[in-house]
């Protein structure tokens, strides 16, 4: 069973489908993550930080809006300083997420608890 402490260290998007990278927040790094803006510069997270992921799929009529900065790094969201996206659901801001969160606390959030969502061991190579 996955320990629902783990905390978001990293994500990715496409669309509406969301990785979320799982560990201990504030020690991880990736390439380039003290760059802005992120979008064009930062890797993803090393995977030696990384213990779990998950998957989300979001219903068709939310939004994930990534931070849209020039000003933003990896470095500024690892701080807590930015969330890494927002889910928006029919214009109406829902939820922010932000790294370090815990996995126990967004899996409460309504739009993700209607989300399909698959749990994975992260692999080591």
């Amino acid at each position: 069973m996955i320990n629902d402490n783990l905390e978001v260290i990293d994500f990715e998007r496409k669309g509406n489908l969301v990785r979320l990278y799982l560990g201990e927040n504030g020690e991880q790094w990736g390439d380039d993550w003290n760059d802005a803006p992120y979008q064009s510069n930062a890797g993803k997270v090393y995977d030696k930080f990384v213990q779990h992921y998950f998957d989300i799929v979001f219903p068709f009529d939310c939004d994930i809006i990534e931070t849209e900065s020039f000003n933003v790094s990896k470095q500024n969201m690892m701080n807590r300083e930015v969330a890494a996206f927002k889910i928006v659901k029919e214009g109406e801001l829902k939820a922010l997420i932000f790294f370090g969160d815990k996995l126990k606390d967004i899996t409460q959030i309504p739009e993700i608890r209607k989300a399909v969502v698959i749990y994975q061991n992260y692999p080591r190579l």
